[in-house]
């Protein structure tokens, strides 16, 4: 038998056996030389440029090119390039004092270059796939020499949140400001902390020195298992089942709380799935626990809302309305409906489910397959870019509030639209007060949550393979372990 991204089992039982080998001798780890794997999802190199940004060149971006803000280890808001900032009391006005910084290449940092290098980067950004996170914010100008200002036309909650992600990154001729640099080694990068000291000019590397470069998900589970890899980053659910097979110890398996959409979106409007009924009936129909219960993760979450408890405050959502019913009743009347529909029509298509390679895909695709077949639906698993009726959409949330869901839910970026819901929006991003536009994105989410033609199945997975003792490493809810913590941080 082989895995469906190359690797062997022989080759993995090896690696589980070097493992076994190099555990019982006992070796230290050691916090000043650390080796990242980050699990290659079809990226050709560690692009910082490329959008989007795939695990490997996001954590190279936010490595060496900080953003006005950035997480720390925890998920936190953490000063970047400024080194404090203010917001005007109506929620227009941002204003960012930018510290003491250089370029990588030379040169110190100024507002007036950030602002430019912003502008430049929010409009890439609009074009590529932040169009709707992005709508909000206007001019973005230098006050000083180290003060600028980003205006908004509403307020923006979560603003801060949404500019320390990798993406927004402040990069110069291909280069940042740290605060680490980088070198290429082999098929990898080796980068090292940098300090600064503007009086004399002088710039040190200094310790921890980490590793990184991308594998293939079996291959990164056996470079960790081999002790080649230290930390192995962009773990999902689908390779959750390599780390059982490999036998990695679970205090190496760190989990990130993460939220966002994980379920299926109906992407064919075909004459079965444009009747909301049959879309209910699919929804209805999948055993979400037992689903989950194979991957034996107490920490991945069932869900049959699309959007979290308390998303739009006390603003409470309605229910879909099978949640009341048990599972064997859920099953009894999809497949009522289903029988119905076939009675007035045809016999139901065959569905095309496009789920990702690797054996969780294979195997959730399974148990989603028995629970459409007990209703009477046949389906038939394709791949992620192929031509499909419900695709598995995966992805973690960028910034907390219903924006980001909703910019995710309507068009463009959904196939099929919902033109009364996709209105809601837009009248909600231009309403004058933050209680009227939460109360339309909350009648905007109570249709999209309706029509059913996205079909939560759970929260987002994401995990990293730890090896004990390394420190820096914390799950968060951002699901990014910035390459610039690990080992304990710059060592002075």
């Amino acid at each position: 038998m082989r895995y469906s991204d190359g690797m062997s089992r022989p080759v993995l039982s090896l690696a589980i056996g070097a493992v076994l080998i190099l555990t019982s001798c006992g070796g230290a780890v050691d916090n000043e030389s650390i080796a990242v794997t980050a699990i290659d999802r079809g990226e050709k190199d560690l692009n910082i440029g490329r959008l989007p940004l795939g695990t490997g060149a996001g954590l190279l971006r936010a490595a060496t090119a900080q953003g006005l803000v950035s997480f720390d280890k925890e998920g936190r808001i953490n000063p970047g390039l400024a080194e404090r900032w203010i917001a005007s009391e109506d929620g227009l006005s941002y204003i960012f004092r930018i510290g003491d910084a250089q370029w990588i290449d030379g040169g110190e940092v100024s507002a007036r270059q950030v602002a430019t290098i912003l502008r430049q980067r929010i409009g890439e950004l609009r074009r590529g796939g932040f169009s709707e996170d992005l709508a909000l914010i206007g001019d973005i100008n230098a006050i000083t020499g180290h003060v600028l200002e980003i205006q908004l036309e509403r307020p923006r909650p979560n603003l801060l949140e949404l500019l320390a992600q990798p993406e927004f990154g402040i990069v110069r001729r291909s280069d940042g400001s740290g605060p680490m640099i980088s070198a290429r080694e082999g098929k990898g990068m080796t980068l090292l902390h940098r300090s600064f000291n503007l009086e004399d000019g002088g710039e040190d590397a200094v310790p921890p020195r980490i590793r990184l470069r991308r594998r293939e998900a079996a291959r990164a589970v056996a470079a960790y298992l081999s002790g080649v890899a230290d930390v192995v980053e962009g773990g999902r659910f689908q390779e959750l089942p390599l780390a059982a097979a490999g036998q990695i110890e679970a205090a190496a398996i760190s989990i990130d709380p993460t939220d966002g959409l994980f379920g299926l979106m109906v992407v064919n409007d075909s004459p079965f799935l444009a009747d909301s009924s049959n879309r209910a009936a699919i929804a209805m129909a999948i055993d979400r626990s037992t689903a989950l219960a194979d991957f034996e993760r107490p920490e991945w979450t069932a869900r049959e809302n699309i959007f979290p408890d308390g998303l739009f405050g006390n603003l409470a959502l309605p229910a879909p309305e099978w949640t009341g019913l048990s599972v064997p009743d859920r099953a009894a009347e999809g497949a009522r409906r289903i029988a119905s529909w076939s009675a007035e029509n045809q016999a139901p298509p065959t569905l095309r489910i496009a789920m990702p390679k690797g054996a969780g895909g294979r195997m959730l695709y399974a148990r989603i397959a028995a629970d459409l077949a007990a209703i009477g639906l046949a389906t038939r698993r394709v791949g992620p870019q192929e031509d499909a009726d419900l695709r598995l959409i995966d992805q973690v949330a960028d910034y907390d509030g219903p924006i980001w869901y909703l910019a995710r839910l309507t068009c463009p970026a959904t196939p099929l639209c919902d033109e009364e819901a996709d209105a809601r929006v837009e009248q909600a991003l231009a309403a004058p007060s933050l209680a009227e536009r939460r109360l339309l994105l909350r009648d905007a989410a109570a249709q999209i949550q309706a029509a059913n033609r996205f079909i939560p199945i759970a929260t987002p997975l994401r995990f990293s393979l730890v090896r004990p003792g390394i420190e820096g490493h914390a799950p968060n809810s951002r699901g990014w372990h910035l390459l610039q913590y690990l080992g304990g941080g710059p060592i002075s």
